[in-house]
């Protein structure tokens, strides 16, 4: 039985809201204020009650990607702190919950640039405590693309998240569905290499990218929704091993088309792809004792910068139309394993993007 966090919400489909994206520059992730938007009285994860129909679990992932602005102590890291403090601030006043997935360059800002004047306006605390205490985010630990980079590994992430916080989850912010030495390797224990004394045992995988996601193709990044614990990597990705240890978290439709293309995806954002999955749960053309997962990307200039958040929000209105009808329930990706093996008694349930009607499609 795997060992989580914390336990909000009731028995679900889920669906998560994740950050991602490339590399950026300082220009590209520090951006000032950020609009509230919607009113602080929708209804808590923890005060949902299950409706007659299959409801959706929803969580906001965000990424932070590696990025030389935030290990620059003097402007970079505090302004990149501030601009996503205001996010969650703006976050707070809906329903929404948060996976904060992190890579190596923002943690070692909040390492070396934190200062207590900083620390005197988030009630003494680092920022990343500061995310979990006041704001209830989770926090994974994230490698950008699932893409190692040599002489560094996701235990190494990992142990550098634990060193700032005790708040951390044992979830995989992103890998790779199609590389069978990452998935063995963290399944069997990964041992870091900047930190060789920590070896980390991960129990939840999520947003599975394939390993062309690293060079800015997502073609074949996962789009399946479910929850399930993979017998491996590649071939072996999509069958159930009920005798595994790390339960995988499917996505559905993880992209949202920031760049505004629409000839590449079947849904154009992760709001559409929800509402079809209600439209077949309500045709019955999907069964309503499984669990379903689906997940919104957002790119960290998004996340951080306010002249991109208008389509961010409005997806997240969308969905809190959702919720207010009883389709939709907010929660952490750990929240969903849970529900997952208390709820539906662990059975697998994984649904590829493909198997849905064609009629749904909103992409042209």
């Amino acid at each position: 039985m795997v060992v989580f966090r914390s336990t909000r919400c009731a028995l679900a489909l889920t669906v998560v809201i994740f950050a991602c994206g490339g590399t950026a520059s300082q220009d590209d992730v520090l951006d000032a204020s950020i609009p509230e938007i919607f009113p602080a009285d929708i209804p808590e994860v923890d005060d949902a009650v299950l409706p007659p129909t299959t409801p959706i679990f929803v969580t906001l992932a965000g990424h932070l990607e590696p990025s030389d602005a935030y290990v620059e102590c003097s402007v970079g890291f505090p302004k990149a702190r501030q601009s996503l403090l205001e996010f969650a601030q703006a976050i707070q006043q809906t329903p929404v919950r948060v996976n904060l997935q992190i890579d190596r360059t923002f943690l070692e800002g909040v390492r070396d640039c934190e200062t207590t004047v900083m620390r005197a306006e988030t009630n003494g605390e680092n920022v990343l405590e500061h995310l979990v205490q006041t704001f209830d985010f989770e926090l994974d630990a994230h490698v950008e693309g699932g893409f190692e980079k040599e002489g560094e590994n996701y235990a190494d992430i990992r142990s550098l998240l634990g060193s700032l916080t005790d708040a951390v989850t044992e979830t995989v912010g992103g890998w790779r569905w199609d590389s069978d030495a990452q998935f063995d390797a963290l399944d069997q224990g990964q041992t870091g290499l900047l930190f060789p004394g920590f070896t980390w045992l991960p129990q939840v995988l999520t947003l599975g990218v394939s390993t062309m996601h690293h060079t800015g193709n997502f073609q074949t990044d996962d789009l399946t929704s479910g929850v399930w614990i993979p017998l491996g990597a590649n071939d072996a990705f999509l069958k159930h091993n009920p005798a595994g240890r790390m339960v995988y978290v499917g996505p559905g439709q993880q992209h949202s088309n920031w760049s505004g293309k629409t000839t590449q995806c079947k849904y154009l954002d992760t709001a559409d792809y929800v509402a079809a999955l209600v439209t077949h749960l309500e045709s019955g053309a999907l069964p309503s004792d499984r669990i379903y997962t689906a997940t919104l990307a957002v790119p960290q200039s998004v996340m951080l910068k306010k002249p991109k958040q208008a389509k961010l929000f409005a997806i997240v209105d969308r969905l809190v139309a959702l919720a207010e009808t009883g389709s939709v329930v907010f929660a952490h990706y750990t929240d969903v394993v849970e529900h997952w093996q208390d709820d539906y008694n662990a059975v697998s349930n994984i649904v590829p993007i493909d198997e849905l009607d064609p009629a749904t499609f909103t992409c042209r």
